[in-house]
């Protein structure tokens, strides 16, 4: 599921972005002011294109700026440079042209654009994984964007996502849901949509089902009404795996089945990775092995190359249930083992504790008494510490299968 980082910088300059034009402008006989803002739209274009050449004509446009006295563009070259180089990890040289932005902006008065400036900021700190650093820097932003509404409610997107990184889910959902609020006034079709998704992604983590559904369908609707085909198949995908949870299974199946034909373009090739591997869970969960099997062999290798450690085992571990179902032992401890082998880089109890229950009974059916019985014991004791959180989540799903009934 796709979540939502906005970076709130707009280069605002008198040039459409023409990367001709404004060499030409940069070459010419203009004013000082002109080149500057020459300089800082060229950079910005080319920040991902062409680091080096950003680094450049940045830095170009701040001395240029510094000596002829021109504040405003200044503080947008630095505004700039900060928001390119904390692309390539410069987390600090980011940091100390933000905060000297920053300080500008606010001799002039400029306010929106402070505001602007703290939030780039607060991504900057989101990217070094800080996300409490990056909450307070952004709400310390929303007052300076009180008056400009499409840029606040990106701020609460942005918000939502830190509190989401910091594990505090709820805090998160009150944010989106007043991006939602803010979009939903706006009129903006696509962030609507995207935002409702993303309310329903967090309700999923919550384990509330119902309202995952319910903020799907939200999605959903909006999405079609402005054809947003990502929209569209990230709503089937939240309902879809919202289903498998409360075990509609054929709902589930429909649902994702919906959008893996949604994110057929190779530009969402994780997100329709994503749909086929919970896709492939269905179709293990109802015994269809010989469906899931293909799926999981055939997403495994894309995971293990963008290095979804957890995705790639859940692969693993996959294969090698079918294959021990079947009595194709050697070939579980294959796959199985390597599952295993991971888990040390995975922070996910119920998935240590599946991997351990499989592989122990596989040891031991392979005759390695010993490292049966130490998976064994590792397993009950993942599981003995689990035991209140699993009574939780079914209760949670029974409860959410109950206000779905009432829901539609």
């Amino acid at each position: 599921m796709r979540l939502i980082i906005v970076f709130i910088l707009l280069t605002e300059t008198i040039f459409a972005i023409n990367t001709d034009s404004l060499k030409s402008v940069i070459n010419s006989n203009v004013s000082v002011q002109n080149k500057v803002d020459a300089l800082n739209a060229l950079g910005w274009e080319l920040r991902m294109k062409n680091p080096d050449s950003t680094v450049a004509l940045l830095s170009s446009s701040i001395s240029m700026a510094y000596k002829a006295g021109y504040q405003k563009g200044l503080a947008l070259a630095l505004n700039n440079y900060g928001c390119s180089v904390m692309l390539y990890g410069m987390f600090q040289a980011a940091n100390d042209s933000l905060d000297k932005a920053i300080e500008i902006y606010k001799s002039l008065g400029e306010d929106v654009e402070v505001g602007k400036a703290l939030v780039n900021k607060a991504i900057n700190y989101y990217y070094q994984s800080l996300p409490d650093s990056a909450i307070i820097l952004a709400k310390q932003a929303l007052g300076y964007l009180a008056a400009d509404t499409v840029r606040l409610a990106a701020t609460h997107l942005n918000i939502g996502l830190f509190y989401r990184s910091a594990g505090k889910l709820r805090e998160a959902i009150t944010h989106y849901l007043k991006a939602l609020d803010l979009y939903e006034k706006i009129g903006n079709c696509d962030l609507t949509a995207a935002t409702q998704n993303n309310i329903a992604t967090l309700f999923y983590y919550l384990e509330k089902y119902d309202k995952a559904i319910e903020y799907s369908i939200y999605g959903l609707n909006t999405a079609k009404k402005c054809n947003s085909v990502r929209e569209i198949g990230s709503a089937y995908f939240v309902r879809g795996i919202s289903y498998g949870k409360i075990k509609l299974l054929d709902s589930a199946e429909y649902y994702l089945r919906e959008s893996v034909k949604k994110f057929k373009d190779p530009a969402y090739k994780r997100e329709q990775n994503n749909a086929l591997f919970s896709l492939a869970e269905i179709y293990y969960e109802t015994g269809r092995y010989n469906m899931a099997l293909p799926i999981y062999d055939s997403i495994m290798d894309y995971f293990k190359a963008i290095n979804d450690i957890k995705a790639y085992s859940s692969c693993l571990n996959g294969i090698g249930l079918i294959y021990y179902s079947q009595g194709k032992n050697d070939s579980a401890y294959k796959y199985l083992s390597q599952s295993y082998e991971n888990l040390s880089y995975i922070e996910d109890p119920y998935f240590y504790k599946t991997v351990l229950k499989s592989f122990a009974d596989l040891t031991e059916k392979m005759g390695d008494k010993d490292k049966a019985l130490f998976l064994h014991k590792l397993y009950e004791q993942v599981k003995d510490s689990l035991y209140k959180e699993e009574v939780a989540r079914q209760t949670a799903e029974i409860e959410a299968k109950y206000r779905l009934n009432e829901l539609l």
